[in-house]
């Protein structure tokens, strides 16, 4: 068996082992916006993450602008198909979007509903309620759209590691849009393609597949079957029980800035040498994946180290922490507590734990918890004085 992790990519993913994604409490939301720019051909690099940068800001400059009243059609093909019927299973979503704060989503397929107002993600299951602190930087509610997050060392992986092109000669629900294609230069990861309204920047449909060496394997697809902008949103249907409102998130649900993480590292070299022990890290790297930042903390005893790496679109963390071995085992076990088996692909972050040399590790990211148990088994340390 090879080392290398492009063969490891490459080879034919069972996609029945997509059940064992989980989810990630809040952590995570690398889901992607698009919007704009033409072009036919795929592009150099250079023009790549030209045109990128260009729709992410179309893309931003729309949602923060537009409202508007969609009825949303979801199809999952993978990893949990209609059985009963056969082919996807399918969902429906309305949405009604006054603006990247104020937002209601009903789903057909469990009957949830989701409010956001302000800070706030107020969840309905049945006549039970969960309220939830958004994420800093959570500019919207979707989750299966990571360019809205996407900052510039992420549009230059992507400009790296995937083919980008652009066509604007079709239409959608009697609108012009762009359709965008970002398909992977290496077998095992996904491709996606985007319909983008020209005008407005709202993504009308989107479509992800698997790619592997024997063809394309679709995943998940997103089509708005109606649309209506600027429509009037009256404020009772973003209100909530006014004891609901005042809710606190439970703890576990809370998103706080990076407290105590001290100074961010963008060069692992830097990173390496500002540690008090040697940094591990996947040796080799995932094809593609590049070292984007470091951060370490110091609390109660306790030291991390927090490394994060990309390809542009797929992610993951390596969390290392040095500790007495019961206060290694409560960081492991807190850390893992918001993942749960099953769920989506494209939704669903995967996690994975273990120890060595003294240390605990827990590494998650949006990808298959086969390929995190790969990157887990490959981690090694690194010299600080090089």
């Amino acid at each position: 068996m090879t080392t290398r992790f492009g063969t490891f990519f490459s080879s034919p993913l069972k996609l029945r082992r997509l059940r064992r994604f989980e989810l990630g409490v809040a952590w995570g939301v690398f889901f992607l916006f698009l919007s704009l720019s033409a072009l036919s051909a795929a592009q150099p690099g250079s023009s790549r993450q030209a045109i990128l940068s260009k729709i992410v800001a179309q893309v931003r400059r729309g949602y923060q602008n537009t409202s508007y009243y969609a009825v949303v059609a979801d199809s999952i093909f993978s990893p949990r198909p209609n059985r009963k019927k056969g082919g996807p299973l399918v969902k429906t979503r309305k949405i009604w979007y006054a603006s990247p704060n104020k937002i209601r989503i009903e789903n057909s397929l469990r009957g949830v509903l989701v409010i956001r107002r302000g800070d706030k993600i107020f969840l309905k299951r049945g006549k039970r309620w969960k309220v939830r602190r958004v994420p800093p930087g959570a500019n919207h509610i979707e989750k299966n759209d990571f360019l809205q997050f996407r900052g510039k060392p992420y549009l230059n992986l992507i400009a790296q590691n995937y083919r980008v092109d652009t066509t604007q000669t079709r239409s959608f629900l009697g609108r012009k849009v762009i359709v965008l294609n970002i398909r992977p230069k290496f077998t095992g990861r996904f491709a996606w393609i985007f319909w983008i309204d020209a005008q407005t920047g709202l993504v009308l449909r989107r479509f992800q597949a698997l790619v592997q060496k024997q063809g394309q394997r679709p995943l998940f697809a997103s089509t708005a079957r109606k649309i209506t902008l600027q429509p009037a949103l009256p404020d009772s249907l973003f209100r909530v029980p006014p004891a609901v409102s005042k809710e606190v998130p439970a703890r576990h649900e809370r998103h706080h800035p990076r407290r105590g993480m001290g100074t961010e590292y963008r060069n692992f070299s830097d990173f390496a040498k500002s540690a008090p022990f040697p940094i591990y890290r996947p040796v080799p790297l995932p094809d593609g994946f590049q070292f984007v930042r470091g951060f370490r903390m110091t609390r109660h005893h306790m030291h991390m180290a927090h490394s994060h790496y990309s390809d542009g679109i797929l992610d993951f963390s390596v969390f290392q922490i040095q500790a007495n071995p019961k206060m290694q085992r409560h960081f492991l076990k807190r850390m893992g507590r918001g993942f749960r088996k099953g769920g989506e692909p494209y939704l669903r972050i995967a996690s994975v734990s273990g120890e060595r040399g003294g240390f605990a590790f827990f590494i998650m990211g949006n990808m298959p918890r086969i390929w995190l148990k790969k990157i887990l088994n490959t981690l090694q340390p690194q010299n600080r004085k090089n």
